[in-house]
């Protein structure tokens, strides 16, 4: 409740010095062939709500946070659970950090091989790295918290980009809201599937290995989800080429 208190004065105040930029804003920074331009597509989110693409995005983020989710609320169990009370806050540490630096690097990685493409690699990796945390032992486990929250911030860092490329970035902030609703629901999903299995776990974490197991089904499944949306993509450019 504090937490939320807080957010809501500091963006209220924030929101009343945001203004949209003049008409032709960095119109003529930007400079780029006519022959070569890609074709601008702003949709508005009425617009947006009736395309498939949109449905297929947030369901992934929907699916895709649910890993990072899982581990982030409960990296500091994990290492208890682990053997690991003196210093088990080292993984809070580590998750934390990792998912900040995740959203830098894995931001660059998505301007070179393309947003879904980043996607796909972070939702398999986040898949492989959900089922590790059962096997992983000692100050590994550490090392695996880490990789976790680095998959996890690049997913968060990328799916903003996404919107943008599909919808266009003139709409970007309410349709990325919309978006966003999928990360909301698998928040809520994902704690309440996490704190089932911990409550059923107690001090022996291989009891929540069937928490893990969803994590890993989730993003398999959505990396099929980005799999139908790049046919998606392919066929779009092939038809309007």
């Amino acid at each position: 409740m504090v937490l939320a208190g807080i957010f809501l004065t500091v963006c209220t105040i924030g929101c009343l010095f945001l203004k949209n930029p003049p008409a032709g804003f960095m119109k003529d920074s930007v400079s780029v062939k006519a022959s070569t331009a890609k074709p601008t597509v702003n949709l508005t989110s009425k617009e947006m709500l009736k395309t498939p693409q949109y449905y297929l995005i947030t369901i992934t983020f929907l699916l895709a946070c649910m890993g990072g989710l899982m581990v982030i609320g409960f990296a500091k169990p994990i290492a208890v659970a682990k053997g690991l009370e003196k210093t088990a806050v080292i993984g809070v540490l580590a998750i934390s950090m990792f998912n900040s630096l995740g959203r830098l690097i894995w931001g660059m990685v998505s301007d070179k091989l393309g947003r879904i493409n980043t996607i796909m690699i972070l939702l398999l990796g986040s898949a492989i790295l959900s089922l590790f945390v059962i096997w992983v032992n000692g100050i590994l486990i550490y090392v695996l918290i880490a990789l976790i929250g680095l998959f996890y911030g690049g997913l968060l860092s990328t799916f903003p980009s996404l919107t943008a490329d599909t919808f266009g970035s003139k709409n970007l902030a309410t349709n990325y809201g919309f978006v966003l609703l999928g990360f909301g629901i698998g928040a809520i999903v994902s704690s309440l599937i996490a704190g089932y299995y911990k409550n059923i776990a107690a001090s022996n974490i291989n009891l929540m290995f069937p928490a893990f197991v969803i994590a890993c089904g989730c993003s398999l499944f959505a990396l099929c989800l980005m799999l139908v949306l790049k046919a998606l993509r392919k066929k779009q450019t092939a038809s309007a080429a």
